[in-house]
């Protein structure tokens, strides 16, 4: 009787360690799995953070483009505003004709 309770006690006191083992190895599992997540979206986080700032130095080298552009297409208009202003001013005025009196 007392080897068959001994044993029952054993094999309790095994199932309660192995259980702990197993509840342990679960535990230390989904932490290393948060971990990786987390590290994941870390990187994530990091890359799209990268995206955003080559996508902004993108925008920002079109916009100095579109005003050399328009600084350039300003120039040609007074270039023209100022050749044609210009051909006016070097022509004769008109003079009346000299009266016979």
């Amino acid at each position: 009787m007392t080897d068959v309770l001994t044993t029952i006690i054993s094999s309790a006191a095994v199932a309660a360690i192995v259980s702990s083992g197993a509840v342990a190895w679960n535990g230390w599992r989904d932490r290393v799995s948060r971990i990786k997540l987390q590290r994941m979206q870390e990187d994530h986080q990091v890359e799209l953070r990268d995206a955003d700032r080559k996508h902004e130095a993108e925008l920002r080298d079109v916009d100095r483009l579109q005003e050399v552009a328009l600084r350039e297409l300003d120039r040609q208009h007074e270039n023209k505003a100022t050749i044609s202003s210009g051909s006016r001013s070097t022509a004769r005025p008109s003079t009346p004709p000299p009266r016979d009196s």
